[in-house]
């Protein structure tokens, strides 16, 4: 999703100073709202990305506490990102929506996925 928001910026911004060139206050003011939003989500998706790599070593190294913050960071994470694509979705495209339903529906698995991990890991005895 990273590489989708980004490729979405950069298709944004050409169509963004045409509306420009044409005078058209309303199609440059969407644009601009929308070139911004795409922005903020690939902000997020960087940050995203970092905290990923921050669970995968709670992982191996079996940390709850890591697991746990990195569950609460993804539910509040997947909200956000869910709020701030779907109230521009009338603007993108068809592929990118449907991307963005199967990388929530894949977030969705990887919260449920994580917080059994983390009972699972709350439940063992130390031997």
């Amino acid at each position: 999703m990273f590489v989708i928001m980004i490729v979405v910026a950069s298709t944004i911004e050409p169509i963004k100073y045409a509306a420009e060139e044409e005078r058209n206050l309303n199609a440059e003011a969407a644009l601009t709202g929308l070139y911004v939003m795409s922005i903020i989500l690939v902000l997020m998706f960087l940050a995203k990305f970092c905290f990923d790599l921050l669970f995968i070593y709670g992982v191996v190294m079996e940390r709850a506490n890591i697991i746990r913050a990195y569950f609460i960071m993804f539910v509040v994470f997947l909200l956000l990102s869910m709020f701030t694509f779907f109230l521009n979705a009338s603007h993108y495209n068809a592929g990118t929506i449907s991307m963005e339903v199967f990388y929530i529906g894949l977030n969705v698995y990887a919260i449920l996925l994580s917080n059994s991990f983390y009972k699972l890991l709350n439940t063992r005895e130390e031997v």
